[in-house]
């Protein structure tokens, strides 16, 4: 029931998000991040960065008809920038699933990428999972943001989580 949750909240999330126009088009890679914590759709903090800025707008009405606030933005120095180029480009080079989660949790948080070029587009959801590429671009965003929008996303606590459910 909680994997069609999440799902079902992911789809009308990602919904929401078509027909807004997006000005900045003319980047050669971009992406976005939702972060859905502890499972609470009243609360959706959505990371869109590109070669130039990161903007990040939070949801928190639940009936997902009300805009995104935005809630922080920040432009990207040339380090920054270097370094998202070679996230974007390890990204773009691996195959991923589209779905990967922990099944002994029911409870914890979501994420969902969304990694945008021109002649490609990768979607991929962890639920309780940790991947270590993935991990790179959360670390950036985390790197960039202040703490309060900081998204968790801890390798050992996931990792060991994982392995226990194995071992059951």
């Amino acid at each position: 029931m909680h994997i069609k949750l999440t799902l079902s909240f992911l789809f009308l999330f990602v919904l929401s998000g078509f027909g807004q126009k997006n000005d900045k088009m003319d980047f050669k890679a971009k992406f976005w991040i939702a972060y859905l914590a502890n499972d609470t759709m009243y609360d959706l903090l959505k990371y869109n960065v590109a070669q130039d800025s990161i903007i990040i707008t939070r949801k928190t009405d639940p009936g997902f008809s009300g805009k995104y606030n935005i809630v922080f933005r920040q432009k990207l120095d040339n380090t920054q920038k270097a370094s998202l180029s070679k996230i974007s480009l390890l990204i773009s080079n691996s195959k991923f699933n589209s779905y990967y989660y922990n099944p002994c949790i029911i409870h914890g948080s979501t994420i969902e990428f969304c990694f945008m070029w021109p002649d490609q587009t990768k979607r991929i959801t962890v639920a309780n999972y940790y991947s270590y590429k993935l991990g790179q671009v959360v670390d950036f965003v985390n790197n960039n943001v202040p703490d309060k929008y900081r998204i968790l996303y801890n390798k050992i606590k996931l990792q060991a989580d994982f392995k226990n459910c194995l071992s059951k």
